[in-house]
């Protein structure tokens, strides 16, 4: 019996010893499981706290972004508005500018018209003028002609002073004009001044006269005047003979050479 008990005991404690055995096994399997599990959530939390952390940062990056965007679109109204106001100035003096050169080039265009109208007006007058000297080209380019010839008698003051009786006149002023002429050369030129009396005779107290040719000219006075081409003034003083003068119609003559140029009338009350 005791034997019997012993052999139980033996056989209880072995089992006992076994089944402590399993028991630690398993309880080192479970704390082994637990440790992983701890370590596992311990790893599990920490990316979970890292990706809190990143949606928290994202978040506020988003957050910062469309707080920049919103001032970014507020500051791009205010340009836009700007920029479009400084266009409307811009355009404003556009529109003044084109203003002012439609005036310009509508005054530029009637004052073209107007010059066309005198362009041509002077091309007719200057065909005519060119029609004139080659007419007065082919008579006789190369001649002096005396214009706006004019005469008047004349008292020497000395001598009415002396004789307060005379009214004879004692000379005759003779003034005309050269004509401006390019077909004439230039430079000292004769003239001889003729003047007959009422009764047709030559009026000249030294009987002056030229010859050429068998040519004679009587004249009453002589000039040499320079000409330069232009319309050249001359005046003289002709003397009369006194027992030749008498009222009446004179005829003033004027010279270049054997070549009349010019002539007048005189009349002497």
């Amino acid at each position: 019996m005791a034997l019997k008990a012993a052999v139980n005991l033996k056989y209880v404690t072995l089992a006992a010893s076994v089944i402590a055995v399993f028991i630690s096994f398993g309880y080192l399997n479970v704390y082994q499981k637990y440790q992983m599990l701890n370590k596992k959530s311990t790893i599990e939390n920490q990316l979970l706290q890292n990706q809190l952390s990143e949606m928290i940062r994202k978040y506020d990056s988003v957050y910062y972004i469309l707080e920049q965007g919103n001032v970014i679109t507020v500051n791009k109204e205010i340009k836009n508005k700007q920029e479009t106001l400084k266009l409307e100035i811009d355009n404003n003096e556009i529109v003044d500018q084109i203003n002012e050169l439609k005036k310009s080039i509508t005054s530029d265009e009637d004052n073209i018209l107007e010059l066309k109208g005198k362009v041509e007006s002077n091309r007719n007058t200057l065909l005519k003028l060119q029609s004139l000297r080659k007419a007065n080209k082919k008579t006789n380019p190369g001649k002096l002609n005396a214009l706006n010839v004019k005469a008047r008698g004349v008292k020497i003051l000395s001598n009415v002073y002396k004789d307060s009786k005379r009214k004879k006149i004692q000379e005759i002023r003779v003034c005309f004009t050269l004509e401006a002429n390019e077909f004439v050369l230039p430079g000292n030129k004769d003239i001889y001044i003729q003047v007959i009396n009422p009764e047709n005779e030559v009026i000249s107290i030294d009987q002056t006269y030229i010859e050429q040719k068998g040519i004679v000219l009587h004249y009453s006075g002589y000039i040499e005047t320079f000409y330069n081409q232009k319309d050249t003034d001359v005046c003289t003083y002709i003397p009369l003979e006194k027992a030749k003068v008498s009222k009446g119609t004179y005829k003033i003559n004027i010279f270049n050479k054997f070549f009349k140029i010019g002539t007048t009338t005189f009349q002497y009350n």
